[in-house]
């Protein structure tokens, strides 16, 4: 299963490159022909999907956009689909030559402690 923002790149014209696609599945593992099937289906949330995040904070960053101003975009808008916590954490060169790691925390995080008992 693969869950996707954009199905129609993924599914490419008339099903060919999700075929493609099996195909490379079925060489790289050594599967029978057959033995793979793919199937997409599209986000229901995209604000609730990690990954639709993650590719907009990385698209939002290769655009120019400072850091903390991409990072809490991202924040605010999983927040608005009804999130109950978000934390996206950013780590590497983000202005100087010196590492470092930025977390942009909202909501409601359960962490350490008793979680069991909230």
């Amino acid at each position: 299963f693969s869950s996707r923002r954009r199905l129609s790149r993924y599914i490419g014209d008339k099903g060919q490159r999700i075929r493609e696609l099996t195909s490379v599945v079925q060489k790289r593992f050594g599967f029978q022909d057959g033995g793979v099937e793919l199937y997409a289906e599209r986000v229901a949330s995209r604000g609730l999907c990690a990954q639709a995040q993650a590719e907009s904070l990385k698209f939002k960053l290769l655009q120019g956009l400072a850091v903390r101003r991409a990072c809490y975009g991202v924040v605010r808008f999983v927040m608005e689909a009804s999130a109950k916590g978000v934390e996206v954490i950013v780590s590497g060169k983000l202005r100087g030559q010196r590492a470092k790691a930025m977390k942009f925390c909202d909501g409601y995080m359960i962490k350490t402690g008793h979680a069991g008992q909230v």
